[in-house]
């Protein structure tokens, strides 16, 4: 069990990872790379004052 939340959690890091820094205008290399539209929505709504992406 505790393999399963540990591959949860890096999931969810590399995921919000990706979307901090397609926000920042970084530029990087996505870990999600068949997530790239979805990722892309959530930066463009994403502010530092925003509390949840979902």
């Amino acid at each position: 069990m505790r393999d399963g939340i540990d591959r949860i959690l890096t999931d969810l890091l590399s995921l919000y990872r990706d979307v901090l820094l397609t926000a920042l205008e970084a530029k990087p290399e996505l870990v999600n790379l068949e997530h790239a539209s979805r990722i892309e929505d959530l930066a463009d709504r994403w502010t530092p004052n925003t509390r949840s992406l979902w």
